[in-house]
């Protein structure tokens, strides 16, 4: 068998081709190995924890219930029955963790009301969801509903 020049050229070219071609992928498997790490970090910063109920005060029924991402976002939910309406009442206790950086006025839907408008109840600093406002003229026997997401201190 003769001696290519060609055939020679040929094959130094496919092997640098090749050389550099696997560098080039193995740098390629190196990138998505940390995307793939960015993204299971970013889907565990917004993964949210189970629910959690809340114990309710003051002759309040129902549910209530939390949960918390990793983002440092809680998730407040649940239908209530009214029990005591008198402004500065306690409904609950949030657990520290789960508590607001200031006070944070929550919008409470009453599904009976008397006069319109929202019922005023707020989350403070120490985690008391408290009614602020003249509630007991706006709750009738009806359920308050909550839905409400914000940042925890």
């Amino acid at each position: 068998m003769a001696f290519s020049l060609k055939k020679w050229i040929g094959s130094m070219l496919f092997s640098a081709f090749m050389n550099e071609y696997n560098e080039n992928m193995e740098a390629i498997e190196d990138k998505f190995g940390e995307v793939e790490g960015d993204i299971a970090a970013a889907i565990d910063a917004v993964d949210w924890e189970d629910y959690a109920d809340l114990t309710l005060l003051n002759g309040w029924t129902g549910t209530l219930r939390y949960r918390k991402n990793g983002m440092g976002l809680l998730w407040i939910y649940g239908e209530i029955i009214p029990g005591v309406t008198d402004r500065g009442t306690n409904i609950t206790i949030l657990p520290g963790g789960y508590r607001p950086p200031q006070v944070t006025a929550l919008p409470a839907q009453s599904v009976n009301i008397n006069t319109g408008g929202l019922t005023g109840i707020a989350i403070t600093t120490a985690g008391n969801l408290n009614i602020y406002g003249d509630a007991a003229d706006k709750i009738s026997s009806g359920n308050v509903r909550i839905n409400y997401v914000y940042k925890v201190a």
